[in-house]
């Protein structure tokens, strides 16, 4: 990107651009690294506790997070109590 800019005079728009192109670069760093950090601290855990109920896990599904970034997806572990079809992940509610 920096080479791209060479000797030539920068415009309004080349400027413009180049924002551009370093806006798009920035934000895929930044979606990959809140991906990296979310499925880090998706512990593997037989069960959770939550409100008092014990919920048990049942497996790993998609999770849709829209970040400053851009949207993400997620693989991340699902917990079910044994009474209802509750379902929930173990960091809904905050971001970790």
């Amino acid at each position: 990107m920096v080479e791209s800019v060479g000797g030539e005079a920068m415009t309004p728009m080349r400027f413009r651009g180049l924002v551009g192109e370093l806006r798009g670069l920035l934000a895929g760093i930044g979606r990959d690294t809140i991906e990296q950090i979310l499925q880090a601290k998706d512990e593997a855990r037989p069960s959770i506790e939550v409100d008092g109920q014990r919920l048990r896990y049942r497996g790993i599904s998609a999770s849709e997070w829209l970040t400053p970034f851009g949207k993400i997806t997620v693989q991340r572990r699902t917990y079910r109590g044994d009474v209802g079809e509750r379902v929930r992940r173990e960091s809904e509610g905050t971001l970790l």
